[in-house]
């Protein structure tokens, strides 16, 4: 930081008086500039002297000053003023007309006039002299007084005051509130890699960004295996636990794991990949601070990133601002301010994974648009989930009501001619094999339809679904419901096609006996055996050839094809 002297003395002749009248030092006419500066200075540098006078000064002085000790002496001027309030700008005539330091206003204007500190322009980079800002900071040699002092100590409870201000009616005019359809995607997504399906219709449907995330997700947590394959014991028990509690895994394995980058995701972010950050420790720096919000009420955007500003601006930035080369907003015309880089990602948390896991609604100043990230101006915590932000470093038990009950009671609406209307209000370990055994249809958020075929019964008999355990179902699901005649055609289908079955398969022969024995030990492969012929030769499921190339190139098999 620039020296007292030097910062005293650019100031001008009326802030030199202006301060030496504070400092009692009202007597030094027939002084230089220079000579009124050095007595200044040496007045205030004595041991103890401006720290006393600080500390007795009124609160908001006080917590000034270990803010600026405790970010290194200095924060850029429109944090600071948005806090502690601004100075009048005055000239030299109007300085000495008013006296503005008899009738101090701010905080701010207490430490200006006190000439503890100071404001002007300083570099931002320091591989680049040309990149400044304005910035508040204390003096060099005040700094090194005051910050080696017992009363600017910064107890843990200071560190984390927390100031914001509520959201305006303008700020939430459009509004995009949090809900749980997640836990539905969650269903439909495993049932459509469990059976082949295309996700195309569901990006289409829940969001390409959100399916992807969740997709992410599911790997993390293992119900989805290498090779895209849901786990069977793993998905019967997700889809069959509280909607509420699905909610807290998937929180959990987001907030708890390195394996998402969300600062990548940030489509207006370029990270070079010699950026060095954790991704799950900058996330927890957001949600330490999110959990200590007031729940069910708006609270603004700018106000909540202005503050995090304050108290962790360095979060990203380790290394002080040399790493804003190394991430950089795309699209913006200061490509590394902080509010470009440190304050996109917080925006993409609150109304990316943060919305779309349930637990925060975000609202904006005009219609929404969901390529226009920065335009998010509020936000609200529900109260529900706020024992997992407090939490987010441990998995948060929740009633874990089987599905079916609680809020899933609706039956299926299942039609005689095998049409199959199911809401999302439905029992979703119910929809999961609904989706196993049928053709789908139309795709929406708050309801599914599928169909009952031949060819769809063809399908779920070669994956090894029995079509007797579907009708078991049907009937415990929807009772009296399920229209007689329909079940009657499906037990028949099944008996006519129980007595001798031709169809096309897969034949696979090796030349080494042990590739069959690994394809056969290894649960994500042995599922898609249908067959052993012999020690050489086995009859792969027709979904299965891609996952039995990769599995034999593993084992350093290379395939050919023969028509």
């Amino acid at each position: 930081m620039p020296g007292m002297q030097q910062s005293l003395l650019q100031q001008g002749t009326g802030y030199l008086k202006a301060v030496c009248s504070l400092w009692g030092l009202s007597s030094l006419s027939g002084f230089s500039d220079s000579a009124t500066a050095g007595l200044l200075m040496e007045k205030i540098l004595r041991p103890n002297v401006a720290e006393s006078l600080i500390l007795n000064a009124e609160e908001n002085v006080t917590r000034a000053v270990k803010l600026l000790v405790r970010n290194n002496g200095s924060l850029p001027f429109q944090v600071f003023r948005a806090r502690f309030g601004d100075v009048r700008v005055m000239g030299e005539v109007r300085l000495e007309r008013e006296k503005p330091w008899l009738s101090l206003q701010s905080a701010t204007e207490w430490l200006w006039y006190h000439g503890i500190i100071q404001i002007g322009m300083l570099p931002l980079e320091k591989r680049d002299r040309a990149a400044i800002d304005e910035f508040v900071f204390i003096p060099d040699e005040l700094f090194a007084v005051l910050s080696t002092a017992q009363g600017f100590f910064v107890s843990d409870e200071e560190k984390t005051d927390l100031i914001i201000r509520p959201a305006s009616p303008e700020e939430v005019s459009q509004s995009k509130p949090a809900d749980d359809t997640i836990v539905d995607l969650c269903c439909i997504l495993l049932a459509a890699y469990r059976t082949g399906n295309s996700i195309e219709p569901l990006e289409a449907v829940y969001g390409t960004r959100e399916t992807k995330f969740l997709y992410r997700l599911l790997d993390i947590m293992q119900i989805i295996e290498p090779g895209g394959i849901p786990n069977p014991e793993k998905t019967q028990t997700f889809l069959q636990i509280s909607r509420d509690q699905t909610i807290a895994q998937l929180f959990a394995a987001w907030a708890n794991t390195a394996a998402v980058d969300d600062l990548r995701a940030v489509e207006t972010l370029l990270v070079d990949d010699l950026a060095d950050y954790s991704p799950e420790w900058i996330r927890g720096a957001v949600l330490s601070e999110l959990s200590r919000i007031t729940e069910n009420q708006w609270w603004s955007v700018g106000s909540f990133i202005s503050h995090f500003r304050i108290s962790q601006p360095n979060f990203l930035r380790p290394n002080g601002e040399n790493t804003t080369w190394l991430i950089r907003n795309q699209v913006m015309d200061h490509f590394n301010q902080w509010e470009n880089i440190e304050g996109f990602y917080v925006r993409y948390l609150l109304s990316g994974p943060l919305n779309w896991l349930g637990l925060v609604d975000v609202a904006y100043k005009k219609e929404i648009s969901g390529a226009d990230l920065p335009n998010i101006c509020a936000f609200r915590i529900q109260k529900k989930w706020k024992k997992l932000l407090q939490n987010f470093r441990k998995e948060i038990e929740f009633p874990a009501v089987i599905s079916g009950h609680g809020s899933e009671q609706e039956l299926p609406r299942i039609n005689a001619d095998g049409r199959i209307l199911l809401s999302n209000k439905t029992s979703r370990i119910f929809r999961y094999h609904t989706a196993r055994y049928c053709d789908w249809g139309k795709i929406e958020k708050k309801q599914w339809e599928f169909r009952i075929t031949p060819q769809s019964l063809q399908r779920a008999r070669e994956n090894g679904l029995t079509i007797n355990s579907y009708i078991g179902m049907m009937r415990r699901i929807s009772g009296k419901g399920v229209p007689e005649k329909l079940l009657a055609a499906m037990v028949q289908w099944d008996q006519k096609h129980t007595q001798a079955s031709i169809y096309q398969a897969t034949l696979l022969t090796v030349s080494d006996p042990e590739w069959i024995e690994a394809l056969i030990s290894q649960k994500n492969t042995a599922r898609w055996i249908e067959q052993q012929i012999n020690k050489n030769t086995i009859i792969i499921k027709p979904k299965g050839e891609n996952v039995i190339r990769r599995a034999l190139i593993e084992l350093g098999a290379l395939v050919d094809k023969l028509s």
